[in-house]
């Protein structure tokens, strides 16, 4: 049963984590990160982060990816509620209306990596589950 408590405990400190690294990269950018900002923000020690993470980049990759997850579950919700569809799109343009001045966590990222030689988002975004990708539009 304690491995159980405990293996719950690392999956909320994990989840946390990386909604952590999300924000802090959300707001500053890549570049303008800090490995010290990520040290700070996740509350653990710099060794953690590169023996969990590997590299900032690769805890780079796992946030974008994440929020791009987010960002899709947001966008397909619609079309899987009861509600009107119109209700359900007025209220997701509405949630990431009010996210703040941030702006759009893809958008910010490409334009804060422009004419950066070599970088690469490494995973592809899956589509497959997508209405319109079911649909064979």
């Amino acid at each position: 049963m304690e491995g159980c408590v405990d293996g719950k405990v690392q999956a909320i400190r994990s989840s946390y984590r990386r909604r952590a690294a999300i924000q802090v990269f959300w707001q500053k950018g890549f570049r303008a990160t800090s490995p010290q900002n990520l040290v700070d923000a996740l509350g653990i020690g710099r060794g953690s982060l590169y023996n969990t993470f590997g590299s900032k980049h690769g805890l780079f990759e796992l946030a974008l990816s994440r929020y791009v997850d987010a960002r899709l579950r947001l966008l397909t919700a619609p079309t899987e509620h009861p509600d009107s569809v119109k209700e359900r799109l007025c209220g997701t343009l509405k949630f990431m209306a009010d996210e703040g001045t941030r702006g759009c966590m893809i958008a910010n990222a490409a334009a804060d990596l422009a004419g950066t030689d070599g970088w690469r988002f490494s995973r592809p975004v899956d589509t497959s589950s997508s209405p319109r990708a079911s649909s064979g539009r």
